[in-house]
């Protein structure tokens, strides 16, 4: 099935390219599902990429600030993210952040997005501090446009309680640390 679905992909991908161009917004798509299923496979050096194509394709298409960039470099940031390249992915959810703040306010869904992405990359770097600040500014972007009931607002609310665990656990080991230093004197 594999096989047939990245033949299928690869397909579509050189069909938009004869029909529409390398530069095709089409084309881009057929690439992310390229990327996408490359992933899946584990082949991340040719998710990478395809993801990093897109985003040049993109920025040249619509400008180095269109939301479709900052879509590209979430997708790109959080294969980097998986793959523990936090220091490269950091900067690509920064700049998606920024742009989709400036696009659609500090109050829409997609930042909401962009916080969760980032926070979540700034939990596994230890930085709780920063990573509780955003989940909480997205938080509080699900509840304002969610209703109660919609599993976005568990989600973020979960990650949220899983960063104040961390931060009280990484508290009692400063202590316990703390604490061994005073008894060895």
């Amino acid at each position: 099935k594999r096989l047939k679905s990245k033949a299928f992909y690869e397909r579509a991908l050189r069909i938009r390219e004869e029909n529409f161009g390398p530069n095709h917004p089409d084309f881009v798509q057929s690439l992310k599902n390229l990327a996408r299923l490359l992933k899946d496979e584990g082949k991340y050096e040719e998710t990478r990429q395809c993801f990093e194509r897109a985003l040049r394709i993109n920025e040249a298409t619509f400008g180095p600030n269109h939301p479709k960039v900052a879509q590209t470099l979430n997708e790109l940031a959080v294969l980097l993210n998986g793959q523990g390249k936090y220091d490269e992915a950091e900067p690509m959810y920064r700049r998606a952040l920024a742009i989709d703040e400036n696009n659609f306010g500090p109050m829409h869904v997609d930042v909401a997005c962009d916080l969760n992405n980032l926070a979540l990359l700034l939990k596994n770097q230890n930085k709780y501090k920063e990573a509780r600040s955003l989940m909480q500014r997205a938080l509080d972007i699900v509840v304002a446009k969610f209703p109660p009931q919609d599993p976005k607002i568990t989600m973020v609310l979960t990650a949220l309680n899983v960063i104040d665990k961390q931060i009280r656990n990484s508290r009692k080991e400063k202590n316990k640390t703390g604490n061994r230093k005073k008894k060895r004197r």
